[in-house]
């Protein structure tokens, strides 16, 4: 019975033993999760670590938005400039070829009126010398 007794107490002992030992490991992890002694734990440090990272992330967020939008305007600044100088361009093209086409135009009136005046002088002859045929021919009929 002596041995039962020992080996029963000693089964105890070992039981308690293993309780304090499991005691003592839930306790340290119950400190390292929620903290102990002026220390916040793992979980406070989970929880300060998803803030930070929430604010640097919004933070990131509203820096790259001021990019796109500081881009977004750079670039409807060239737009425009690069729309005003080909404006610019076309209407000095525009002008250019107007002014072309007037001094053609010029030409062909000058030009124009030169053949008129030298189609009328033809006309004005051939009615002259058809008037002079006409009369020479008249005068040599009745002589």
């Amino acid at each position: 019975m002596t041995t039962r007794k020992n080996a029963t107490e000693a089964k105890q002992d070992i039981n308690q033993t293993l309780l304090i030992e499991t005691a003592a490991n839930v306790r340290n992890m119950s400190e390292r999760l929620f903290g102990a002694s002026g220390d916040g734990g793992a979980i406070h440090f989970i929880l300060t670590q998803h803030k930070e990272l929430a604010e640097k992330m919004e933070h990131n967020k509203q820096e790259l938005l001021d990019r796109i939008e500081s881009t977004k305007k750079d670039l409807q600044g060239s737009i425009d400039g690069t729309k005003k100088e080909l404006q610019t361009s076309i209407d000095g093209n525009k002008e250019k070829t107007d002014e072309a086409i007037t001094t053609v135009d010029d030409k062909h009136d000058a030009l124009n009126v030169k053949v008129n005046w030298f189609a009328g002088g033809i006309a004005t002859l051939g009615v002259v010398l058809t008037s002079f045929l006409a009369l020479f021919g008249i005068y040599h009929r009745s002589h």
